[in-house]
């Protein structure tokens, strides 16, 4: 799978806030390449029992959760196991006094769980700051926080915000070497830790360049849909999703096909999901996506949240640009770089008359392949890479300073 040199012969614990059973992003990707030559305990979140007083409709979900924490841990590949975690009783950000004997409860449930499967002297690579307060409690070498999302953004309550805003400063401050996916969350990061470096999303590009190939077939799903096809693929979240714009494009272009890929992690709102010329068709399998993609004219990004926008960056852009798709968004700062075949809407209106212009666009047989052009060397293998040789130059950096030979810590790695 990987061409280039990644690290070797580790044991990594992988601290995730993404289900290892949802759709395949930073953390998933980043560790099923990793675990080629390393060995790697993927912990997925851990799930709050008072959730489904809040989200009732979560309960199917939550009951999922307790099944997995009881069946034990599973074992994906050779070097790969996923470890479920026992329920919290709050999420964290509630409560400081819940967020201790939380990260107490889990941390120990982790590190019996590693010394169970012989991961001694462990790579911490964490992805949720809420879970485990390292400290030397696994005997772990190292550090990495790789942070690809504003996690805290998600909160509506104000307090809750700040707790979670206080645990993620602290870890970014503790770890030994930072990565963050978007430039905001590197100049974020970089105000409490010097060594962080800005290590954008990747794509698995020959799955989803397979859209443009003769041999891939439509699905039957797709297969009685009006054309243009305005397409989406990725979780739906109503608290992240501009539903309002979704209406606004299936009334104002009547004679297009508004098409959703992905978990219904929350129920869309009836408004849309009534409309006639909208439709989802759920969760698809990666190799699946390529043939959903294919039918797409379009594809959009019709994401919502000031806080959540400054920060982020899709891993479903280079997704969407290696299937020759041009791509209407959010006001994303992150995307910028690629306004040559990303287009940017801020209102409903906007949004419509942008697709518009990108099917225009899309219509041009050398603007889908400019589109192929710029997703073809964002790829994970190089984001692998690429982590792997600031993980090492940690390495030597701490093993220098433990010898007292006065190693001096690695340089950063600028982001423009």
């Amino acid at each position: 799978m990987l061409t280039s040199p990644a690290l070797s012969g580790e044991s990594i614990i992988c601290v995730s806030w993404l289900n290892w059973d949802w759709l395949p992003l930073v953390p998933h990707q980043m560790m099923t390449r990793l675990a080629v030559r390393n060995r790697v305990l993927f912990v997925d979140p851990a799930i709050a029992l008072t959730t489904v007083l809040a989200h009732p409709a979560q309960a199917g979900y939550l009951a999922g959760k307790l099944r997995r924490w009881v069946q034990g841990v599973r074992r994906i590949s050779e070097n790969l196991h996923v470890y479920h975690p026992p329920p919290l009783l709050v999420a964290p950000g509630h409560l400081r006094v819940n967020d201790a004997l939380g990260r107490r409860v889990l941390t120990w449930a982790v590190k019996r769980t590693a010394a169970r499967l012989g991961f001694g002297n462990p790579i911490l690579w964490l992805y949720d700051p809420y879970t485990v307060e390292p400290n030397g409690q696994f005997g772990e070498k190292l550090v990495c926080y790789d942070c690809n999302d504003d996690t805290s953004s998600f909160a509506k309550l104000g307090y809750k915000r700040r707790n979670m805003q206080e645990m993620e400063t602290a870890l970014s401050r503790r770890a030994d070497v930072v990565f963050a996916t978007s430039r905001a969350l590197y100049r974020q990061k970089h105000d409490v830790n010097p060594n962080v470096h800005y290590l954008p999303s990747g794509v698995d590009f020959d799955l989803f360049n397979r859209a443009l190939h003769a041999d891939v077939a439509a699905p039957d799903q797709l297969s009685d849909v009006a054309s243009p096809v305005i397409g989406y693929v990725g979780a739906l979240n109503n608290y992240r999703i501009e539903w309002g714009w979704i209406e606004a494009l299936s009334k104002q272009m009547p004679e297009a096909t508004i098409v959703f890929v992905g978990p219904p992690i929350e129920q869309p709102p009836r408004s849309v999901t009534r409309l006639p010329n909208v439709r989802f068709v759920g969760q698809k399998a990666p190799v699946e996506l390529p043939g959903y993609l294919k039918c797409f004219d379009v594809a959009i990004i019709p994401y919502k949240g000031e806080a959540f926008l400054k920060s982020c960056q899709p891993t479903k852009t280079f997704e969407y640009l290696a299937a020759g798709l041009g791509v209407v968004s959010a006001p994303i700062p992150e995307l910028e770089p690629y306004a040559e075949v990303v287009r940017f809407a801020a209102g409903d209106a906007e949004f419509v008359h942008r697709i518009r212009e990108m099917l225009a666009l899309s219509r041009n047989a050398d603007f889908r392949s400019r589109c192929v052009a710029i997703a073809r060397d964002k790829t994970w293998d190089a984001r692998v890479t690429a982590a792997s040789a600031l993980v090492r130059a940690s390495l030597t950096r701490k093993a220098g300073m433990a010898s007292g030979t006065g190693a001096t810590a690695s340089q950063t790695t600028t982001a423009t």
